[in-house]
């Protein structure tokens, strides 16, 4: 008996889902599945046993979906053309929101893109940027639609947008110590805490913000008598002092003192 798929001929708004069924003397035979365009329509790993497939229309075009079972004089194969229409995006964002990273990192983000009916969408064309390539850098992944890479160049704040189809989305970006060694201060309002990638961040009684300090090395400890008079010591042994203004060059230790403060 000669296989078919029903449908034979399917259309789909992209996004939508959809069921192909596979008829015929199948038996016990192995059933192997293919879209001739993944970026039209896909589906993910099928059971081999299984004679109904779900499919996604995942981008405007047209394909076609084959299956096919047997080898040699038994082979059969039947398939079913897909048109995929276009739909209009309603909305768009990113996540995660907001957007962590560590200086060094390289992390994974998403654009959520949707229709006015809730169904998300696939884009190859989105353009991804930072407001600050100081602090982070981002490219889209051709292999992975929907998908940036981002990655955290040195301490601070920006943000993230991505556009397409004349829709744009804007979330903050902080790039952070995935670490925090140790922390000390004069007042609830006075908190010094100091970490990995030679981060030193400051509480006033409201928000953190990042102090300048020139060191990319770990500063494992904090103290100080007063708000304008602070130490920090990172690897290698050198010092860092705050007066109130502002953070010293490294001062280091003297020959033979070790890592004592």
């Amino acid at each position: 008996m000669e296989i078919s798929l029903s449908p034979t001929v399917l259309t789909l708004q992209e996004g939508r889902r959809a069921d192909v069924q596979l008829h015929g003397g199948i038996g016990s035979c192995t059933i192997n599945w293919d879209s001739s365009d993944e970026m039209v329509v896909e589906f993910g790993v099928p059971d081999p046993h299984q004679s109904t497939i779900g499919v996604l229309a995942s981008g405007p075009g047209s394909a076609t979906i084959s299956a096919w079972l047997g080898y040699g004089p038994q082979f059969q194969q039947a398939r079913c053309a897909v048109r995929v229409l276009p739909v209009s995006i309603d909305s768009i964002g990113i996540s995660p929101d907001p957007v962590n990273v560590s200086p060094g990192e390289n992390r994974f983000i998403s654009a959520t893109i949707v229709d006015s009916e809730g169904f998300e969408l696939r884009r190859s064309e989105i353009s991804w940027s930072t407001s600050d390539t100081a602090i982070a850098t981002i490219k889209g992944l051709a292999e992975h639609i929907n998908f940036a890479e981002i990655t955290g160049k040195r301490m601070g704040a920006a943000t993230v947008t991505a556009s397409v189809d004349g829709h744009s989305v804007t979330v903050p970006l902080y790039v952070k110590p995935s670490v925090v060694y140790d922390i000390w201060g004069s007042s609830p309002s006075d908190v010094f805490a100091v970490g990995s990638d030679g981060t030193i961040i400051h509480y006033d009684g409201n928000d953190w913000a990042y102090m300048p300090v020139e060191s990319s090395d770990l500063i494992f400890g904090v103290w100080g008598s007063s708000g304008s008079d602070v130490y920090a010591v990172a690897n290698e042994g050198a010092i860092y002092h705050y007066d109130g203004i502002g953070w010293s060059a490294p001062l280091g230790l003297p020959p033979g003192a070790g890592h004592s403060y």
